[in-house]
């Protein structure tokens, strides 16, 4: 059980500005925008796992999770617009946000190991998510925004997995054949409602998706230093989507609702597709000089819940907006690996090549609109000079090639000291094609590239005082600018005393560095004149933490026999998600 209240303090900074050519690169239009929020988590836990084994050959597991959450944040956002270089007043606009809700999920199991080696599971889970989110804007003008929706998420997912030995003629080697079922199904459904002024909307949206899958996955050794795994799965999926929307505003001067209205548009949407998934991986034992690997295998990455939102999730800035997109497609990836391994003397070492072939890929991408006064519409113009609207959403953006070199090295520099580095090199290049108005977006075409580094130190003080430092780096050059690294360092202090008390300290983000920020800059002409528009983004969603903790143990700990599948609802975000 787990009752937990957390205050922290984040901020976010924007800064956006037109450049032309006629007087060398004046600014035309922009602005200067910061943001500081504070908010309050309240949550309560509770979980009861049951691990029962009624033979040494059978074991029935379970997992019951209940959980209540409250989330209130209040923000306070200061924008200068720049028009010609020059700096208008601030204004000021302030949200208050209120975010309340649960959490219930099931899961169980049940394992037999059969003789010969033989094994058959069963596993099943179910979740439930519901949560209600209210927004009150007000701005300079004091013009009122009044904004709530409900929201759930409803998941249950089957599966079988059953594993055959069958003879060797490889000494203390085993061949496996292994089959599979799964049956996933996932929901979510939205109601909101929009009111601001004279204006007032109400919007009903569902997504849901449904996968049936098999697998049958084959081990075999040829020799006692070559082996293969080959295998396949057969995947079908149902996608659909439905707007049931009843009250619905055509009000086009409201930049917000014409972007709903977007997902409006096509109010019922069904895709169903039937996939072969095949993978081929070899193994050769080099003895005392390691062992190299070859994969080849295909899979898919889906779009999680925050990516197929079809209403945005704040509504402060008037001319920014995020929205998500509900007909976005999965990534279908083709990807080609050789590693190499091997325990040397200085501890153990794996690194390996890769290559990766994405069709379909998505990921964030900034369209800009502007409002045409002569059809009283917004349009999309990427060339927006005067009066711009900027929409993050995701997108299906291009097909994209990546490769790179990835490695892992685990040592004991001193006796006392126990490390862990790694990290991966990547470069790629993304294509797409052209839009409707034959156009090809110039952020959705060139080379990128990304670098991320990690260190785990385990420091033994004493028998019974230990100090574990972890530090990791990440950073990405995109097609029009770059992420700068983020960088962070968390820090545990363990004491143990009296056999069975712990005190534990930990420090989270120990030099409070855990920023998002990212660069964009995007040149285009429009007859004689030459425009650039540049884009700085930072965001921290809350500072350094520090924690304390005793922990009691009953008994002696035991390792779980049976290891869990994983299971629950995918979202993402994170502090990259808003810029």
């Amino acid at each position: 059980y787990t009752n937990s209240d957390r205050n922290s303090e984040g901020y976010s900074k924007r800064y956006r500005e037109i450049l032309d050519n006629l007087d060398g690169y004046n600014i035309k239009e922009g602005y200067d925008r910061r943001s500081f929020f504070e908010q309050n988590n309240i949550n309560q836990n509770f979980k009861f796992g049951l691990e029962f084994y009624p033979t040494d050959n059978r074991t029935f597991f379970c997992d019951l999770n209940y959980s209540d959450y409250n989330k209130f944040s209040f923000e306070t956002m200061y924008n200068t617009d720049i028009e010609l270089d020059l700096f208008l007043p601030e204004d000021t606009t302030n949200t208050d946000n209120n975010h309340d809700g649960y959490n219930r999920g099931l899961m169980a199991g049940y394992s037999i190991i059969l003789d010969e080696g033989r094994e058959i599971s069963f596993e099943t889970d179910s979740e439930f998510d519901w949560h209600a989110t209210s927004q009150v804007i007000i701005n300079n003008n004091n013009e009122v925004i009044n904004t709530s929706d409900s929201e759930n998420h409803d998941g249950y997912n089957f599966k079988v997995d059953y594993i055959h030995p069958f003879d060797s003629n490889v000494p203390d080697k085993k061949n496996l054949i292994e089959f599979g079922l799964l049956d996933k199904q996932h929901g979510h459904g939205t109601f909101f409602s929009y009111d601001k002024e004279s204006i007032d909307a109400e919007y009903n949206f569902r997504y849901a998706r449904n996968i049936l899958a098999s697998y049958v996955d084959v081990s075999y050794y040829i020799n006692s230093n070559l082996g293969l795994k080959f295998g396949t799965r057969f995947e079908k999926s149902t996608r659909s989507y439905i707007s049931n929307s009843v009250q619905i505003s055509n009000d086009n001067s409201d930049f917000y609702l014409f972007m709903i209205n977007q997902n409006v548009l096509e109010d019922v949407y069904e895709k169903s597709y039937s996939t072969i998934y095949p993978s081929l991986f070899f193994n050769y034992n080099l003895k005392e000089r390691g062992n190299i690997k070859f994969g080849f295998g295909r899979r898919v990455e889906r779009p999680g819940d925050w990516s197929l939102a079809p209403v945005p999730h704040n509504f402060a800035e008037e001319d920014q907006l995020r929205i998500g997109n509900p007909t976005l497609n999965p990534e279908d990836i083709f990807k080609y690996e050789v590693s190499y391994s091997n325990r040397m003397k200085f501890g153990f070492l794996t690194t390996s090549l890769f290559f990766t072939s994405i069709t379909d890929a998505f990921d964030w991408d900034m369209d800009t609109y502007e409002y045409d006064q002569n059809n009283d519409v917004f349009i999309q113009n990427d060339n927006c000079i005067d009066d711009c609207k900027y929409v993050l959403s995701y997108d299906n953006l291009a097909e994209k090639t990546e490769y790179g070199v990835e490695f892992f090295i685990m040592t004991r520099p001193q006796s006392w000291w126990d490390l862990k580095f790694g990290g991966d090199l990547s470069f790629g290049k993304m294509s797409s094609k052209a839009n409707i108005e034959n156009n090809i977006e110039s952020d959705q075409n060139g080379k990128t590239s990304s670098t991320s580094l990690f260190a785990n130190s385990s420091f033994t003080i004493k028998k019974d005082l230990k100090l574990d430092v972890n530090s990791w780096m990440w950073t990405t050059k995109l097609t029009d600018g770059k992420i700068n690294p983020m960088i962070g360092t968390n820090l545990a202090l363990r004491y143990d005393f009296l056999n069975k008390f712990s005190f534990v300290f930990k420090i989270n983000d120990l030099f409070d560095s855990q920023k998002f920020n990212i660069n964009t800059s995007e040149q285009y002409n429009i007859g004689a004149i030459s425009y650039i528009a540049n884009m700085d983004y930072e965001r921290q969603r809350r500072g350094r933490t520090l924690a304390i903790s005793f922990d009691y143990r009953f008994g002696d700990y035991k390792e779980n026999k049976f290891k869990r599948g994983s299971h629950g609802h995918s979202h993402d975000g994170g502090d990259m998600m808003g810029y």
